[in-house]
């Protein structure tokens, strides 16, 4: 399966809910939009039941 960005340039993993990854800014270097990237991710709903379905197994 090829993975495309959305219109950010954030990668949005579809087998781990809230994984995300802006490769520009890991490309740039810029550590702190990859982690607000990576931050705003596992903030969302989808990353918490993702989270709360595992501790249920």
């Amino acid at each position: 399966m090829i993975v495309e960005p959305d219109a950010d340039g954030v990668y949005r993993s579809a087998a781990l809910p809230g994984l995300w990854l802006a490769i520009d800014r890991f490309w740039n270097g810029d550590l702190a939009g990859l982690l607000s990237t990576a931050q705003a991710g596992v903030r969302t709903p989808e990353h918490a039941q993702f989270l709360n379905e595992l501790q249920t197994k």
